[in-house]
């Protein structure tokens, strides 16, 4: 309750100030060039990396969904989700969930109490750049990076237009959207709010394959409500220094979703996080220098009548202070190093003594030579990192992309990296049931990565193609097993490896009055894991496809645009001998723009499941029939 009064009394304060501010400023408001804001460390450092970025119009028609949604639809990430509101997970190339690390504005997410980030919790609505990182990176991006990464960012003010949007929309199963954007400078500053609201009840009808006779049920339990905002501030200091603030809220209510085995669940779970960036770039002489502060607070609230203490309570704080610096020694060699300290601070009841800190260290550092031959670029990456004095073995990566021809590049990468051990793997409470150990060893493992990009353009026909093969191997792989006493306790049991290819494809062709497009993602991976103490038994890692593929097909024709988009996803286990069937799953999306004078008025229709698929991606966790979405969207000028 005190962060649901917090969070209104926040929001009218915010649009009071945003009232007063454009008073005092309106008098004032000067025209100014183009500047640069910050220095990208994925796009400059990360050379040689698979990388697949989302672009506007996929971010657009999932604006009112979550991110996991997007990412399940349309790119090669596996989603793990409980529920078609529940926890879900990402695994990239095989990896566990805490092993693909979400950024913000290169900001770690993942909770430093159980190592993984909700993707059903974050708005898409939010991010106008969605970017997945296929394969290890902790060497620029630190613990946690070691089968890849999901980058998110705002994007740049400076390069948008003063305007507002208004989004209503409802769906299925009592689904309710309410969303606001505006942008609008205000002389040397540039702002922009973002605020969300979504709810649904989620009761719907499926198929409980683990009774007798296979009956039709009712979803229970599943609704859930979702509010947030974001907002952001870009502030012209000179010529070449720039200012940014980022603040970034959430508020979700969910019950937890009734599994197919089980009776009826009152089990709900309400998470709260508050996100503060900020962010000094100067640019001169053409040598960046940043330094970033961040604060970062996530409270759970999990609830539970059924059990003999119904309430479970936990709250973080991270700090993370970071200052870079770039140091151009000429037209083609650049030198770019950082200093990373990071705070971690958790309270929970099932921690040892309830409240853990953690402070952590890193320097880290890359040197890029460009255009050589006017063909090839390459990067070289290390990071050393210390945990509460403590060193982490250091880690490394070297990438190198190389145009063959106008129309073919190479790019490839090696790397090694890590994860550090959560507060709960070290810390957790020893009681009857379950034990934290303190003498875990981080995560380890090495990534090769080797591609090929074509790009072609004959007449009205444009297409890119995209090839990668690659290889990991993760080694002290952390685990929870039962031990002797049958006390459940991580250990650094497992190896891991995985190998495979990821083909891309995006194909454009133009005619007088329309345009046909195609895009898709096919993946093949073997991942396997197996017990350290027993030779040779390799076992299929839980949960994750060997072959799955995502791709659209789509038409736009003056103001309408209509995609047809296709899943499909191979049989995995769930445990060591169990199986989920394979399944594919389809949907169309609509959307018609009317220009209304200098304005637009945008209708969108999604028809999600259209061949009504029974399918679950977490064994017994119902997922929802046919269903549909429509929303109205007033875009207009400020």
């Amino acid at each position: 309750m005190i962060f649901k009064n917090f969070f209104w009394i926040f929001l009218f304060l915010l649009a009071s100030i945003s009232v007063f501010g454009q008073n005092i400023l309106q008098d004032s408001i000067i025209v100014i060039d183009e500047v640069v804001i910050q220095s990208d460390r994925l796009k400059n450092y990360a050379i040689g990396v698979a990388l697949q970025e989302l672009d506007s119009s996929k971010i657009d028609i999932y604006k009112s969904q979550s991110l996991s949604s997007l990412l399940a639809n349309e790119s090669g990430v596996s989603i793990k989700s409980y529920g078609i509101s529940g926890l879900a997970t990402p695994s990239i190339r095989g990896g566990g969930s805490s092993q693909a690390a979400l950024l913000w504005n290169d900001i770690n997410l993942q909770s430093s109490m159980n190592g993984q980030a909700s993707l059903s919790l974050i708005p898409v609505q939010f991010f106008d750049n969605v970017e997945v990182q296929y394969g290890g990176g902790s060497s620029l991006f630190g613990s946690g990076v070691l089968s890849g990464a999901i980058h998110l960012d705002n994007g740049d003010l400076f390069k948008v237009k003063d305007y507002a949007s208004i989004q209503l929309g409802l769906g299925s199963y009592g689904e309710k959207v309410g969303a606001l954007k505006v942008k609008k400078q205000f002389g040397k500053v540039h702002s922009n709010l973002n605020v969300f609201y979504r709810t649904a009840d989620n009761d719907f009808e499926f198929t409980n394959e683990s009774k007798f006779g296979q009956p039709k049920e009712t979803q229970t339990n599943a609704g859930f409500t979702t509010a947030g905002l974001t907002q952001t501030n870009e502030i012209v200091l000179t010529d070449h220094a720039t200012f940014k603030t980022s603040l970034w809220m959430n508020h979700n209510d969910k019950g937890i979703q009734s599994l197919m085995i089980q009776d009826t669940s009152d089990a709900t779970q309400e998470d709260n996080s508050i996100r503060v960036l900020l962010n000094y770039h100067n640019d001169k002489n053409n040598n960046p220098l940043n330094i970033k502060s961040a604060y970062l607070y996530d409270e759970l609230r999990y609830t539970n009548p059924d059990l003999a203490d119904p309430t479970s309570n936990s709250f973080t704080h991270s700090f993370i202070n970071e200052i870079e610096k770039s140091i151009q020694f000429n037209q083609k060699n650049e030198l770019y190093a950082g200093l990373n300290y990071t705070m971690e601070q958790a309270f929970s009841e099932g921690l040892t003594g309830g409240d853990v800190v953690r402070n952590r260290i890193s320097l880290f550092s890359s040197y890029r030579v460009k255009n050589i031959m006017n063909r090839a670029n390459l990067a070289f990456n290390a990071r050393q990192e210390m945990v509460d004095s403590k060193f982490i073995p250091t880690v490394f990566s070297a990438g190198f992309d190389y145009q063959v021809t106008p129309n073919l590049i190479l790019n490839g990468t090696a790397s090694k990296n890590y994860r550090i051990p959560t507060f709960n793997d070290l810390y957790w409470r020893t009681d009857t049931y379950s034990s934290g150990n303190p003498n875990l060893q981080p995560e380890s493992g090495y990534n090769l990565d080797f591609g090929i990009k074509e790009f072609l353009t004959k007449n009205n026909v444009s297409a890119t193609f995209s090839q990668e093969i690659y290889w990991t191997r993760t080694n002290n792989w952390i685990l929870w097993l039962p031990n002797e006493n049958g006390v459940w306790t991580p250990e650094n049991k497992q190896t891991g490896k995985s190998y495979g290819a990821e083909i891309s494809y995006r194909v454009d062709i133009e005619f007088t009055k329309f345009r046909l497009f195609s895009d898709g993602f096919f993946k093949y991976s073997i991942s396997e894991q197996k017990d350290n103490d027993i030779e040779d038994e390799w076992q299929s890692i839980w949960y994750e496809p060997k072959y799955s593929f995502s791709g659209n097909i789509g038409v736009v024709y003056k103001r309408f645009s209509a995609t047809y988009n296709h899943n499909y996803y191979s049989k995995r286990y769930y445990d060591n001998t169990s199986t989920l069937d394979p399944y594919y799953l389809a949907a169309f999306y609509f959307n018609y723009r009317q220009p209304i004078n200098d304005d637009i008025l945008a209708l969108s229709f999604n028809l999600n499941n259209v061949w009504d698929t029974n399918y679950q991606t977490v064994a017994w966790y119902a997922m929802p029939p046919t269903n549909y979405q429509l929303s109205l969207t007033y875009h207009f000028n400020i």
